[in-house]
C-alpha cells in the first residue's frame, strides 16, 4: 500500500504533501510509531528518500519523465527504491489513510 501511495503522490505532483507526511508536518500526522526507521540503514534510506523527493519537487520530475542524471541523484534514487521495497519506513499507514480520505487521487 505505501509503495503505491508514494508512487501515486509523485506521479500526481503532490511532492510537498508527501514531504509533510514524512517530516511529520502534515495535518494528518499522528503519534503513531508503527513504521519508524530503527536501524542505521533504515534511517539512511529514509533521509536519502526525502532528498530524492526534494530533488523531484525542485525539478518538477515525475516517474514518467526522464530524471536528470547526476551522481547525487543517482544515489538518492537507489536509496529511494530500496526504501520503498523495505516498507517506506517513516511513513505511517494511518496517516496515509487519513490523507487519502481528505484528498483522494
Amino acid at each position: 500500500m505505501l509503495e503505491n501511495f508514494v508512487r501515486n503522490m509523485i506521479e500526481s505532483g503532490r511532492f510537498q504533501d508527501l514531504l509533510d507526511l514524512l517530516r511529520e508536518e502534515s495535518t494528518h500526522t499522528t503519534d503513531s510509531c508503527n513504521n519508524v526507521p530503527k536501524s542505521k540503514e533504515e534511517v539512511e534510506l529514509y533521509v536519502f528518500s526525502i532528498k530524492h523527493i526534494e530533488f523531484l519537487r525542485k525539478n518538477k520530475s515525475f516517474f514518467h519523465q526522464p530524471i536528470m542524471k547526476d551522481e547525487a541523484n543517482s544515489s538518492f534514487l537507489n536509496h529511494f527504491e530500496l526504501w520503498l521495497k523495505n516498507g517506506a519506513k517513516g511513513l505511517e499507514e494511518s496517516e496515509v489513510t487519513s490523507y487519502l480520505l481528505s484528498k483522494p487521487f
